[in-house]
C-alpha cells in the first residue's frame, strides 16, 4: 500500500539525530524499547508491581535514567491501549535535557475498578524531541490573551 502512495519507492528515513542514552539503575529495570523502528516513542517499564485504586493515582518508578544530546528532551506520553481498555491515564510530562534522575511516570485511574500494574508492563512511552527555542517578543495580535473556548467551542 504505502509503495503505491510514494510511486514504488521505498521511503528514506532522514538523517539520524544524535542519539540519546537510557542507563538503568537496578536489575529489575528493563530498557526502554520501540516495538518497530519507526516509531516515535519508546515504551517505558514497571519494576514493580502495585494497584491503582479506582479514582486514584499512582507513580510508577522506571530506575531508567536517560542523557540526551544538547537541545533535546523527552517527553512522557500515554499508551492508547492502557488508556482505551482499562482508563489509565498517564499524566505527560516533560524529561528536560539537565534532568539525571530516574523517569517516573504518573498513572491515573479513570475506571470502574482498581487496576493491577505488574513488573514489566508497560505503562507509558517516551518521545524523543528537539527543543526550539522562542526569541524576541511576540506580536500583538487581534486575539491578544484570550484564552479557552475564545475562538469558539
Amino acid at each position: 500500500m504505502f509503495s503505491s502512495l510514494f510511486g514504488g519507492k521505498k521511503r528514506k528515513l532522514p538523517e539520524s539525530e544524535p542519539e540519546a542514552k537510557f542507563s538503568i539503575l537496578t536489575d529489575l529495570a528493563f530498557i526502554p524499547t520501540k516495538a518497530n523502528s519507526t516509531d516515535a516513542g519508546y515504551d517505558l517499564y514497571a519494576t514493580r508491581d502495585c494497584e491503582i485504586p479506582v479514582g486514584r493515582k499512582g507513580i510508577i518508578d522506571t530506575q531508567v535514567t536517560i542523557h540526551f544530546p544538547l537541545g533535546y528532551c523527552g517527553l512522557i506520553q500515554g499508551r492508547s491501549g492502557l488508556a482505551f481498555n482499562h482508563s489509565i491515564l498517564a499524566h505527560p510530562g516533560v524529561i528536560d535535557y539537565g534532568y539525571s534522575g530516574p523517569i517516573k511516570v504518573a498513572l491515573f485511574n479513570l475506571g470502574q475498578r482498581g487496576f493491577r500494574v505488574k513488573k514489566g508492563n508497560r505503562i507509558a512511552q517516551i518521545v524523543i524531541t528537539k527543543i526550539h527555542q522562542a526569541s524576541g517578543t511576540p506580536e500583538r495580535t487581534r486575539r491578544g490573551a484570550s484564552g479557552f473556548g475564545s475562538s469558539g467551542d
